[in-house]
């Protein structure tokens, strides 16, 4: 990751301190999130972002150069939005994600192209004089990602592409300190020149900028990059580039140099200088003691059009390669449960039925007549096409015949431990295990006996039965889809009237021994046109979708 010193004849050939790459779990969750309600199928490279940040120890460069052998650069949840802002004192360093759909495409690219392609986007914002108006396009991160959405195993591949020149800079003589160039009172005023960059910039951090000091007056000013081209001969032998330097060896600036240096070469055609490791970025103060350098460096000839570049970070074992990160033992189980169970029907979104809305779905209030064989089938496939807003009405209990045809139950549900002589109440029991099943649905029970035509009501019974039809028609008045699942035709009449005079879209399913029968009541929808079509004979039916 890092490569000591070597000497030439020359000088001290200039080694670089490379970034590695520190993402933080929502970063992932956001990703996920996005390739399944926005990108689906598309692997088109998309912008993103990360960050870095001075050392922040340090008031002395470290001379250990095993110490900090890599710079980091950080990636969060904000990092693929691009209004999202930098937080914290941090310079932002941008490029493109590509997210693919299957291993095999991860393991098919071309690595050496991809990496030269965002070089070749490097030496044309050079060559242009894009990246001397906005400096941070020298700043690159790219990455090669394989999300796989249902077992939260990623694959992914970060580089930081750095154009070549035909030899490495060397150092024209050892790095020293800021304070052989500047005295604490020009420091003071450096820090406060980078910090009226930041203001200008409106809270960005520039990640590369001018250093200009006056002779007579001992006055150190600090511009934006471009105004080199605006700079006359005198003003440009007393200027220092500087750049947010996020290493903390002694001898090794930090990645972000090397482009920087291709730039002077090949838009201005220097071949010597003065360049500062500028590490007190961070600090919204001037330090005590900057732990800043000062660089003398010997620019080689320019490759020309040479868009070559280096930059794939090492894996954990320090070669070359993708890593991987497992996020499921991390993982909130009841969250990794619906986020499962959601995912199905967001992959049929993609290939099949794009006008499919399972947010839509998660929202529609059913309700459910009968919590018995049809009841149990029914909200069953409701879930599974992502239904979560679920209410079940059933007077009976659980017997021990209902386990066998009657999926929701099982034996403990046939004995209630408050009533060790009846079953446990049938809407309910089925309501718990809808919970255990997927842990966001919103089910609710209700114990109601449906009045039914051409049952007697006794004196007695008259309050109880209005009661119950109140409650039934509440019920019927909260739900956008109502199921009729009981048992008879009689107990179904009641519901089918209510639904009718409210105007709800009602299915009344019904199973034999080798048939079955489904009836669809509604309100036509004009914008289809179906009152027009249909003829006075024809039931009321409704399209839905």
């Amino acid at each position: 990751k890092i490569q000591l010193r070597a000497s030439t004849m020359s000088g001290t050939v200039l080694q670089h301190v490379t970034f590695s790459s520190f993402i933080d779990v929502r970063f992932w969750s956001e990703l996920g999130s996005l390739k399944l309600d926005g990108l689906r199928l598309s692997s088109e490279p998309r912008p993103f972002w990360g960050s870095f940040a001075t050392p922040k120890a340090a008031s002395q460069p470290n001379t250990d150069s095993a110490a900090q052998k890599t710079a980091t650069l950080n990636f969060g949840g904000g990092s693929l939005n691009e209004d999202e802002p930098t937080s914290g004192r941090a310079v932002r360093a941008v490029g493109k994600i590509t997210i693919v759909n299957t291993m095999e495409s991860f393991k098919e690219t071309n690595y050496n192209e991809f990496l030269n392609k965002a070089g070749a986007e490097i030496a044309a914002a050079i060559e242009n004089g894009d990246a001397v108006k906005n400096p941070t396009l020298l700043v690159r991160c790219d990455a090669l990602v394989y999300p796989d959405l249902k077992s939260y195993k990623h694959t992914y591949w970060f580089n930081f592409p750095a154009l070549l020149l035909k030899a490495p800079p060397t150092l024209s003589s050892p790095p020293a300190p800021l304070s052989s160039l500047l005295n604490d009172e020009q420091q003071i005023q450096l820090h406060a020149g980078y910090q009226q960059l930041i203001d200008d910039a409106n809270g960005a951090l520039p990640p590369f900028f001018l250093v200009s000091t006056n002779a007579s007056s001992a006055a150190v000013s600090v511009k934006p990059l471009a105004a080199w081209e605006e700079e006359g001969a005198t003003d440009k032998a007393n200027t220092v580039f500087g750049f947010v330097d996020p290493s903390s060896l002694a001898d090794n600036p930090g990645w972000p140099l090397r482009n920087l240096l291709v730039l002077l070469k090949r838009r201005w055609q220097l071949g010597s200088v003065k360049v500062l490791c500028y590490r007190d970025a961070s600090s919204t103060s001037p330090p005590s003691s900057s732990a800043s350098l000062i660089m003398h460096i010997a620019i080689p000839e320019q490759r020309d059009s040479d868009t070559s570049a280096v930059g794939w970070e090492a894996n954990a074992k320090g070669r070359m390669g993708a890593r991987r990160v497992d996020l499921g033992p991390f993982m909130d189980p009841a969250r990794r449960a619906v986020e499962s169970a959601d995912l199905n029907l967001k992959l049929m979104r993609w290939r099949f039925l794009p006008e499919l809305d399972p947010d839509r779905l998660a929202t529609v209030p059913c309700l459910l007549l009968g919590a018995g064989t049809l009841g149990c089938n029914v909200s069953r496939s409701l879930l599974s096409w992502g239904f979560r807003k679920i209410t079940l009405v059933d007077y009976g209990k659980v017997s021990y015949s209902n386990p066998t045809r009657q999926w929701l139950f099982e034996y403990e549900d046939c004995i209630d431990p408050e009533n060790p002589s009846e079953g446990k109440p049938k809407a309910q029991a089925a309501a718990d295990r809808l919970k255990r099943i997927v842990p966001n649905v919103d089910a609710t029970a209700h114990a109601l006996s449906i009045p039914m035509p051409g049952h007697p009501v006794s004196p007695q019974q008259q309050e109880s039965v209005l009661a119950d039809v109140g409650r039934l028609e509440a019920l019927i008045e909260a739900a956008e889809l109502v199921f009729l699942l009981t048992d008879t035709r009689e107990s179904r009449w009641l519901p089918s009237v209510i639904c009718a005079a409210k105007n709800k879209l009602c299915m009344n399913v019904a199973l034999g021994f080798d048939t079955f029968v489904l009836l669809r009541h509604g309100i036509p929808d004009p914008s289809q046109g179906a009152a027009a079509d249909a003829s006075p004979g024809d039931p009321p039916q409704c399209n839905l979708g």
